[in-house]
């Protein structure tokens, strides 16, 4: 992984970034994903919005 901040987190933590990060979910900021950081509001739609483009909509 690309990220230089996720090197001690569970494996299957380090999947789960991994992922959102392959779907342009979340992709970190200077190489790092800062995986301790609270989510402020404005990011937390921006996650939002990118997921809810990923999903067909037919099934909402």
């Amino acid at each position: 992984m690309k990220f230089g901040d996720t090197s001690n987190l569970p494996q299957d933590s380090r999947q789960a970034i991994q992922a959102v990060n392959e779907h342009e979910i979340m992709t970190g900021d200077g190489g790092r994903f800062h995986p301790k950081q609270v989510l402020v509001r404005e990011q937390a739609a921006a996650i939002l919005v990118r997921v809810q483009k990923l999903i067909p909509e037919v099934l909402y």
